[in-house]
């Protein structure tokens, strides 16, 4: 009879496990990363970003969250903002204004893609090895 109840236990877990592990997960996470202070314009990259993930049909909050750290103007602060996403668990760090925000992003991970826009040359800001 233990064995029997013992066996109903496990089928019962088992069956229950995907349920309880869906609901402790955690959504991928969005790190943006900036120099400038956010009423310099940068809160609006944010905005058109979350915009555009919403038109593919993701839901913040649902299907990744966000995290924004800013410079505030100092460069000096870079390392460490992006140190802080990458350990708060970023899955990509978008840098919205810089090449110092690119470049401090890039010196702490290679796990995680690094999205930024620049219209110099990525190659020879040394952000990408090719293209």
């Amino acid at each position: 009879m233990r064995r029997r109840a013992f066996i109903e236990g496990i089928a019962v877990l088992t069956a229950a496990l995907p349920f309880v592990a869906r609901a402790q997960s955690v959504p991928p996470m969005v790190g943006y990363l900036a120099q400038a202070k956010p009423e310099e314009g940068i809160t609006a990259l944010v905005a058109a970003n979350r915009n555009g993930l919403s038109e593919t049909g993701l839901v913040e909050g649902k299907d990744y969250i966000s995290e924004f750290r800013s410079a505030g103007g100092d460069a000096n602060l870079l390392p460490g903002l992006s140190s802080e996403l990458v350990q708060h668990g970023a899955a990509v760090v978008m840098t919205l204004d810089t090449l110092a925000a690119a470049r401090a992003a890039k010196a702490v991970t290679t796990a995680a893609p690094i999205v930024f826009a620049t219209g110099a040359d990525p190659l020879r800001a040394r952000l990408v090895e090719s293209l």
